[in-house]
């Protein structure tokens, strides 16, 4: 789950991690970064299939490296695999373009993934019967599934 402890700003006001991440996305973003999540957004709304990797169709890894792809960088297939390459982000650092990590099921390994767009909200191909769609971390859906972030970019 994305952590919301206190720390304080220079003014000794008490901000959570989670407005930290929303004010660092305000900021501005590198052209690849803000290019990544441009053509992801391309993609809202094409459904979900298992296995799929363009867009008559996707999964959520099959997504997140088909966008990637668009900007020179290859990635492993899986979300478990994508996981386990780039950089680790703690939540209060997470940029636009980076990956977010789930676990949607009992045997807790990693089999979700989606594409950060900053303001706490990622894109993703949430699974059968769904759409390409854009969520929030701060959901409680999603909250306590979160196991951590990824950067592949400097």
């Amino acid at each position: 789950m994305p952590p919301t402890t206190e720390t304080h700003n220079k003014d000794n006001k008490t901000i959570t991690q989670t407005q930290i991440a929303q004010n660092e996305t305000q900021n501005d973003i590198s052209p690849v970064r803000q290019k990544i999540v441009n053509d992801a957004k391309q993609y809202l709304g094409v459904p979900y299939k298992w296995g799929g990797s363009n867009s008559s169709g996707f999964d959520s890894s099959g997504l997140t490296r088909a966008v990637y792809k668009l900007n020179g960088l290859n990635l492993p297939r899986t979300s478990r695999e994508q996981s386990m390459v780039g950089y680790y982000v703690p939540f209060s650092e997470i940029q636009p373009g980076d990956l977010v990590f789930f676990v949607e099921n009992k045997s807790q390994s990693i089999n979700h993934v989606g594409i950060y767009i900053g303001d706490n909200k990622f894109i993703h191909a949430p699974g059968k019967g769904k759409s390409v769609q854009i969520d929030n971390l701060q959901d409680e859906e999603w909250r306590k599934i979160y196991k951590g972030a990824r950067k592949y970019l400097k």
